[in-house]
């Protein structure tokens, strides 16, 4: 019997801003709409606590990951090459405006 992991972590920052900071869904869950819906509840979660902005960071080639964030209405708004681990990388940033009371 395999056991299913997903969740999300929202960081409050300055300017009223929420960070969606963490999205995790196992691999044994992938694919059955779970990353899309933690993405559409982290908005709705950020927008309920009056936020008027939730931000993300991601990696450059994540594409299923950055089709999903684009599709509830992210922008990328940053671009920055980074090294870790030995490796060069691109981070890319997705904000995207929340309405007062905006429950998605």
């Amino acid at each position: 019997m395999e056991r299913w992991s997903a969740r999300y972590w929202i960081i409050e920052r300055p300017e009223n801003e929420a960070q969606l900071r963490l999205l995790f869904v196992a691999k044994s869950a992938r694919g059955i709409g779970l990353g899309r819906w933690l993405v559409e509840e982290a908005v709705r979660y950020s927008a309920l606590r009056g936020f008027r902005r939730i931000y993300l960071w991601t990696v450059a080639g994540l594409d299923r990951a950055i089709a999903i964030y684009k599709s509830v209405g992210f922008m990328q708004s940053e671009e920055r090459s980074i090294e870790g681990w030995g490796q060069r990388s691109t981070e890319v940033r997705f904000d995207l405006a929340l309405k007062s009371g905006d429950h998605g």
